[in-house]
């Protein structure tokens, strides 16, 4: 057995670590292949993100001291650059959630590392993913994020202004120890992305710069060296070939080969966002800390959750039909309360890690040694085993390692022997006789093999009647290959078809046997495509991180150093060696399943409604109602409708497109009359003729106008009738930015006459915009020209209403107001599940976007949300059918203990059928844990 012992000793040799690489700069970040080197120490970085933007100031502290409490040691953000430069030239750095020096103050006052991705695209579901409306017209700049000397211009200065708030912060004087340039960038254009590196470089080499996601852009970029680190976004995958989009061991091992110097840098562990329509998307905590677990088991030296907590999209933030909550399921939630049990579970795995950093930092990264399971699961059965073709793995295996039993009682006299995998000798299995699959028998009842060097042939002594068309009699058998598939087939000659499918490279250094090609290898697997026994352990000195890769229910037991685990499918074991000792488990945690909804009341405090003493008559709510078409600003065009964001440069969702047609469209043609609109860039527009709503649609779609509609207009000796849209841009997508991108109406026909290029006239900033009914300093002023609520129908549209409304009374609410940070463990929220969809304010504060739009998703058992990578399953959905989002955010900071003026603008009555909207249940309520 000596020979196997030494194949053995072979898996478990370790790469050495690189010298150590640091940065141009004379005392900044350093590293090496095994981390980042702060303070002259090798340093783990456990880092979670949070955007500074969607959190309110005075949250800001106390979010780090959570994050703090919980085992990190750096806070990820990124720089929204239309925040900052909302318009052109007026750069925004020192008011409110736009002080990104005081974010990185406190972080650092709280003993928190900083890393700051600029950009300055940055996706991040953020309306334009970041960038400036008004760089779509600027100097005919003819595209985004590649070398059009105007866009590289306005992104150069731009990082140049993060770079210069930053600079004071840069590590070793403050604590921001990496910046990223460019996101996620997967274009043609190598020369921009190399542009974007030494252009970035060029403003500092204090800290390193990096580059997320795509591993060989990056590598091309460094060409050797060491300009950007390279990092990967993404969800844990147990891929070993193949795949680079993710974070696994694929991916490691192609940027340890292309990267030699660089730590392996995990930058987006991704929960997920939410989206107006899609029903709420959930992750187990088993299945995140499971692949947070082997990314440190593979040698990963900085983790970063996206996000630690998600905040808000406030006011016109959120991209697309991303909701206002910002990846509600996170750990600290969009509520910014903890989310439990997840935050005490990630506390747990967080410090547990913390604690043995020396250790994981200290030894080289091990290869990983293959388990083998007790019980039944290998059992010797001869089924248990096949042989495949599969790519050559990029670390050794023993499924992927070949010999020959050498002992003489198996040894045939013509000097075959039985064949037998590493992974199959432990189990005592040798390569069996049968055809499809080829399997493994005990190797007692094992034919003999013989590698022919000069054929390539591996021969059996199995002999049987030939199988080629046309022949007769008895043929040798040898191995032969169709894809992944291994049977036995007539041995060939050299002039036979496909003779290369029984050509094999033997290499006895190795023990590997590989196709002709050398880059497919002959492996045994179990059953379900397994990677060889689906059990692995990682070594590092006095900790050992052991996996059982395989899905969840094949629970499995085994040996380690003397030691008995219990090891879930799909969990790590994290253990000290010495003692057996289990520092963590990703599988001890009671996974969160839904429940409740947000309508249970014994999950919520409401507060009550007050009668505001400003109003006439004392009516808890008031109305104002929009007239279609009307706007207090007015722009015109002989040609056609103009894009819709050039006019309101994103300073209000809405839009008026006005036109004049002849009643004779609506009464011509056969059938009934019908409005076909084409919108842009996923705008949601609302039809109305001469006032009346037609209906609704987003993208391109087609109304139906009722008949009757067309004859009371034609009743009324009317020619002309005004065709009036109402857009409601809901922020531009987040990707796929290019000047081109638009908002607003396209092209417009009336039963098939195209009436695009006539005159339109659009009008925006709404009435109740214009007067500010939202302001609590504006609101006494303008009551006279609102109505009581209850004289508004319930399906209505185009409403504002507003009220007063008190805080319930809980501990903490007292001190609601400028300044003041949210308490603890209490949030304080809109709740807006009986209205349609439309915008909310509270004090006069945006806090987004509203919608009862009904979530879709499939939430049986087996439903999996994406997005899909491979065969795991990454989210899953809960309240399908209900609201996406029902409870709405509300800045303690906004709030006051009384009399806060609630404002909610009613575009739509599309969600609440026949009943209508209730105003009733608009509730301020307080949240003491994550409403699930």
């Amino acid at each position: 057995m000596s020979r196997f012992n030494g194949l053995l000793a072979f898996i478990a040799v370790t790469c050495l670590l690189q010298g150590v690489n640091g940065v141009d700069g004379n005392s900044g970040v350093t590293y090496d292949s095994r981390s980042a080197i702060l303070d002259g120490k090798r340093t783990l970085i456990l880092s979670g993100a949070i955007h500074y933007v969607r959190v309110p100031v005075s949250d800001w502290p106390r979010l780090f001291t959570m994050a703090k409490n919980m085992g990190l040691n750096t806070i990820q953000t990124y720089v929204m650059w239309n925040f900052h430069e909302h318009k052109r030239g007026e750069l925004v750095w020192d008011t409110d959630r736009a002080n990104l020096k005081l974010f990185i103050q406190q972080a650092h006052e709280a003993g928190l590392y900083v890393v700051v991705r600029i950009g300055p695209y940055i996706c991040g579901e953020y309306y334009f993913g970041g960038i400036p409306i008004w760089m779509r017209d600027v100097d005919n700049v003819t595209c985004f994020r590649c070398s059009d000397p105007i866009w590289e211009r306005e992104m150069q200065k731009f990082v140049g202004e993060v770079v210069d708030q930053t600079r004071d912060f840069l590590y070793p004087a403050g604590p921001v120890i990496m910046l990223q340039v460019e996101n996620e960038y997967g274009g043609p254009d190598q020369p921009y992305l190399e542009w974007s590196v030494d252009m970035a470089r060029n403003l500092t080499t204090q800290v390193p710069w990096n580059l997320c996601h795509d591993v060989t852009k990056c590598t091309l970029v460094n060409n050797g060296t060491n300009k950007a680190l390279c990092t990967i976004n993404g969800f844990w995958e147990d891929q070993w070939d193949g795949t680079l989009s993710q974070p696994s061991p694929s991916w490691l091992q192609q940027q340890r080969g292309g990267n030699p110097t660089q730590p392996a840098i995990w930058t987006e562990d991704q929960g997920w966002f939410d989206q107006w329509g899609v029903a709420q998307r959930y992750r187990l905590s088993s299945d995140q800390s499971y692949g947070i677990m082997r990314w440190f088991a593979y040698g990963g030296a900085w983790h970063n959750f996206y996000m630690l907590t998600g905040g808000n999209n406030y006011g016109r933030q959120a991209g697309g039909v991303v909701t206002t909550a910002y990846a509600p399921d996170t750990v600290i939630d969009f509520l910014l309360l903890r989310h439990q049990p997840r935050y005490d579970f990630y506390t747990h795995m967080f410090n547990a890690l913390q604690d043995a950093s020396d250790a994981l930092l200290s030894n080289e990264v091990p290869q990983a040694e293959e388990l083998q399971p007790k019980g039944s699961l290998r059992g010797g059965a001869s089924q248990q085993l096949t042989a495949v073709v599969t790519t050559c793995y990029q670390y050794q295996s023993p499924s992927q390692e070949w010999v020959f039993l050498p002992s003489e009682k198996n040894a045939g006299t013509d000097g075959s022997a039985p064949l037998t995998s590493l992974d199959g000798n432990a189990s005592g299995l040798c390569l069996g006789p049968s055809l499809t699959p080829l399997s493994f028998v005990p190797c007692a009842n094992a034919p003999g093999w013989q590698y022919d060097k000069k054929t390539g042939h591996l021969q059996s002594t199995v002999v049987a009647p030939c199988r080629k068309h046309g022949s007769s009699g008895n043929c040798t058998e040898c191995l032969d290959h169709s894809g992944a598939s291994v049977t036995l087939w007539d041995c060939k000659g050299a002039s036979d078809p496909e003779q290369d499918n029984q050509v094999w490279i033997y290499d006895t250094t190795t023990s590997l046997i590989t196709t002709s090609t050398a880059t497919q290898c002959l492996t045994s697997q179990a059953p379900g495509g397994k990677h060889g026994t689906g059990v692995e352990a990682h070594r590092y000195g006095s900790v050992a991180f052991l996996s059982n890769f395989q899905t969840v229910g094949e629970e499995v037991l085994v040996d380690y150093q003397g030691k008995e685990y219990h090891l879930p499918g799909h969990s790590v074991v994290f253990v000290t060696v010495a003692s057996g000792e289990v520092l963590f488990n990703t599988s001890d945690v009671v996974d969160e399943k839904p429940s409740y909804t947000d309508d249970d009341d014994d999950r919520t405090v409401h507060g009550h409604v007050v009668s505001g003493t400003e109003w006439k008559n004392a009516v808890e709510w008031v109305a104002l109602r929009e007239t279609a078409g009307n706007g207090s600003r007015t722009n015109t065009s002989t040609s056609g409708p103009i894009e819709q964001l050039v006019i309101t440069d994103n300073d209000s969702d809405y839009l008026w497109y006005i036109t004049e047609i002849a009643l004779a469209f609506l009464v011509d043609g056969d059938g009934a009359p019908a409005v076909h609109v084409s919108g842009q860039g996923g705008s949601i527009s609302y039809v109305y003729i001469e006032g009346q709503l037609v209906g609704t649609g987003s993208g391109t779609y087609t109304l139906k106008v009722d008949a009757h509609v067309a004859a009371r207009l034609a009743g009324r000796g009317l020619e002309t009738v005004k065709l009036q849209i109402l857009s409601c841009a809901m922020g531009l997508y987040n990707g796929g930015d290019e000047p081109t991108s638009t908002k607003g109406v396209g092209k417009v026909s009336v039963n098939g006459k195209d009436i695009t290029s006539q005159a339109w006239t659009m009008r925006w900033m709404l009435a109740g915009e214009t007067e500010g009914i939202f302001d609590p300093s504006v609101a006494p002023s303008v009551a006279s020209n609102m109505v009581p609520a209850s004289s508004i129908a319930a399906n209505e549209t185009i409403v504002w209403f507003s009220t007063y409304l008190d805080l319930p009374k809980v501990p903490g609410s007292e001190k609601a107001g400028p300044g003041a940070s949210q308490p603890i463990n209490t949030s304080f929220v809109l709740y807006l599940a009986s209205m349609n969809k439309g915008v909310a304010y509270v004090n006069g504060f945006n806090i987004g976007r509203y919608s009862a739009q009904p979530g879709e998703g499939d939430c049986s058992p087996t439903g999996c949300a994406p997005p899909h990578h491979g065969p795991q399953c990454y989210l899953y959905y809960k309240n399908c059918g209900k609201p996406t989002q029902t409870v709405y955010h509300v800045p303690f900071e906004v709030l006051k203990p009384t009399h806060n003026l609630v404002v909610l603008f009613e575009e739509t009555a599309q969600y609440q059928g026949d009943t209508g909207r209730d105003l009733s249940k608009v509730a301020l309520q307080a949240l003491t844990e994550h409403p699930m």
